[in-house]
């Protein structure tokens, strides 16, 4: 058994605390896969210990890091891979009593993951200071030379995993900068008086940091502050809360409490309503939360807050008037007068708007931890009577297709020029269009429509729209993908994919004079000029735009392509079209990035495996085995990196 003695750290009576702990359960471990007796008296300690190890250890930890700011992470990676591991060790004992083939497989891929966290660690001790790499070493060799005693009683191919160590470093000196930058941000904001530089954050200072959200940055400001023991924003208050904001769930570490099992939005609503639960800290309960309902008014600031998030110039974005939030509360409540309870508010917002939790992460990431993450919305480059910034929100929060730029508007129409403004785009489309009806004036408009100001009193306004994800074709070419959809924006924000099980993926059809001879088979079915969306090809359509006669256009409620469902309202079956804007759009994709990593790191494993592996000192049917099996054991190896990259 490795003595600590043996590692010279006793200028740091904290780690060697931490350490001699997380040792006796290690020695209790190691003993009893050696199948060695171990002391009762010793015994009786380490399971004492193991019980309570991750509380002290994070304890340890938050101390720890007031003395070495840039270590706080390293040092916690420790402590959960340590405790991680120590569960690890017992499974590998518990499995060598079992003989299955799914009992080793379950082993390997769990080393596996255990082994990368330890390559992380190694990683980053050459992004610190020289000053602080001694005793780092020093622990690092320790905990190396355990992890080597241990995979000598698992049987894994580590030339699998040992490639991930260039991945690593790139992680953890992103881990490292956003720790600078936080720490960064909270010098500024102490700065701001009344609070003072470099020992608390006033609400003045905080309030500088949310021009756009002033309201909830007083209430994330109290939040913060009752996790203080001080009742003051100090650095390490903030610096940890800022993980509940900007990780996910997987990666808080910190909090000892229940609120690291909430998601961010969950979150976000229980501060923004000021539930008095929230400010529990380690007496904070999930089960007290059963009973909370919400308000269809708390549920509207709380939407204005998030849309707020999404603001370009860090200006306010959604005022009270603003028909984003109303849109998407009136889908989720129907009812102004009723209430809902906490849960179920939590199922539908997640439906509704399924990209919170990352609006959320990226808009404390952008602040306080990495400006690059900072949110973008796409910028609106000629007025839109149709469209403005609340609803390019709802856009952004719903669906990955907000990560566009728009270059460009048309608002008139003509088939022709429309066609030639779709033909002449290289990138995805969006089309919006505004259906008017015309009412008396004693008919009730039931909901203020558009953003356009000067509206007639006595026109009801109805919006929507087809975003297609390809290049435009004529007809008879189909144009369109899987990625394509049919949206509305009023009376109710919705969308509407391919629909499951309909057969067909006839997305738009384009046909103007403009276009090629029809094979006569088609000349019949295609000699009606105009924009024909969904429906079986040809006919059929879920929305005909008609371009010989804009008033014989028409929208239905189902067809062959798309989702079932109302677009507009359900009486509305005939167009009454008063504009059409196209919008060229830019459409981000880390795609190509990705499968072009994954393919680099395929061909730098296999390098590695012909240059390491014939090196070793192997029998020939040994490594015939391993090379034949690399290829699982190197998915299962990626897996866990992957995985975090489709997360950010």
């Amino acid at each position: 058994m490795i003595q600590i003695a043996q590692l010279q750290l006793n200028h740091n009576s904290l780690l060697i605390q931490q350490i001699e702990e997380i040792d006796l359960i290690l020695y209790y471990i190691l003993s009893k896969i050696q199948k060695e007796d171990v002391d009762n008296k010793r015994q009786e300690q380490a399971d004492k210990y193991q019980q309570e190890s991750e509380l002290k250890v994070k304890i340890l930890m938050k101390k720890i890091w007031f003395q070495m700011d840039p270590l706080f992470d390293f040092l916690l990676r420790i402590s959960v891979s340590l405790q991680e591991l120590s569960c690890l060790s017992i499974k590998v004992m518990n499995y060598q009593l079992q003989e299955d083939e799914s009992s080793a497989q379950h082993r390997n891929s769990e080393s596996i993951v255990i082994y990368i966290q330890f390559v992380q660690m190694i990683c980053l001790q050459q992004f610190l200071p020289e000053s602080q790499k001694n005793w780092q070493l020093a622990s690092l060799k320790y905990l190396f030379q355990f992890i080597q005693i241990l995979f000598n009683y698992i049987d894994i191919d580590i030339w699998a995993v040992i490639v991930q160590e260039k991945i690593f470093k790139k992680r953890v000196l992103q881990i490292v900068k956003s720790s600078e930058k936080c720490n960064e941000k909270f010098k500024k904001l102490s700065s701001i008086a009344p609070g003072k530089a470099e020992q608390f954050i006033a609400i003045e200072g905080f309030r500088a940091a949310f021009t756009e959200n002033t309201q909830l940055a007083d209430k994330i400001y109290k939040f913060i502050k009752s996790q203080s023991d001080t009742n003051i924003v100090n650095r390490e208050t903030f610096v940890l809360s800022m993980e509940l904001f900007t990780k996910q769930k997987s990666e808080i570490y910190v909090y000892t409490n229940n609120y690291k099992h909430l998601e961010q939005y969950q979150l976000l609503l229980l501060i923004s309503i000021q539930h008095p639960e929230i400010y529990k800290r380690e007496e904070f309960k999930l089960q007290q939360l059963t009973k909370v309902e919400i308000t269809y008014l708390q549920a509207g600031i709380f939407i204005k807050e998030i849309i707020n998030m999404l603001s370009p110039k860090g200006n306010k974005l959604s005022d009270d008037d603003d028909v984003a939030a109303k849109l998407l509360i009136n889908n989720i409540f129907g009812d102004k007068t009723s209430n809902m309870d906490l849960q179920q508010f939590c199922n539908q917002i997640k439906m509704e708007v399924p990209l919170i939790n990352t609006v959320i992460r990226r808009y404390f990431a952008g602040k306080f931890t990495d400006s690059s993450h900072k949110i973008k919305l796409p910028e609106l480059t000629d007025n839109s009577l149709i469209i403005n910034y609340q609803i390019l929100g709802l856009f952004y929060l719903s669906t990955s297709l907000v990560l566009l730029k728009p270059k460009n508007g048309q608002d008139q129409f003509d088939l022709n020029i429309l066609s030639n403004q779709l033909l002449s785009q290289n990138s995805p489309t969006l089309l919006l269009f505004r259906h008017v009806e015309r009412l008396n004036k004693y008919e009730k408009l039931p909901y203020q429509h558009t953003p356009d100001e000067n509206l007639d009193a006595f026109e009801q306004h109805y919006l929507f729209g087809y975003f297609n994800s390809s290049k435009w074709r004529l007809a008879p070419d189909i144009t369109g993908d899987k990625n394509s959809s049919i949206f509305s924006i009023v009376p109710k924000y919705q969308q509407f994919i391919t629909g499951k099980g309909k057969g067909q993926s006839k997305y738009a059809l384009l046909n103007s004079d403009q276009g090629r001879p029809l094979p006569q088979s088609l000349q019949k079915k295609l000699s009606k000029f105009g924009l024909g969306i969904g429906g079986s090809g040809y006919e059929q359509h879920r929305i005909w735009i008609d371009g010989q006669n804009l008033k014989d256009s028409y929208i239905a409620d189902d067809d062959k392509t798309f989702a079932t469902g109302h677009i507009l309202a359900p009486h509305i079956t005939k167009l009454n079209i008063d504009r059409i804007e196209v919008w060229s759009v830019e459409f981000i994709s880390t795609q190509q990035d990705l499968s072009h990593f994954r393919q680099t790191q395929m061909n730098h494993i296999n390098q590695l495996l012909e240059d390491e592996i014939p090196k070793q000192n192997v029998d020939p049917g040994s490594l015939i085995n391993s090379i034949k099996n690399r290829n699982s054991r190197i998915q299962s190896a990626i897996h866990t990196q992957q995985v975090e990259e489709e997360k950010f």
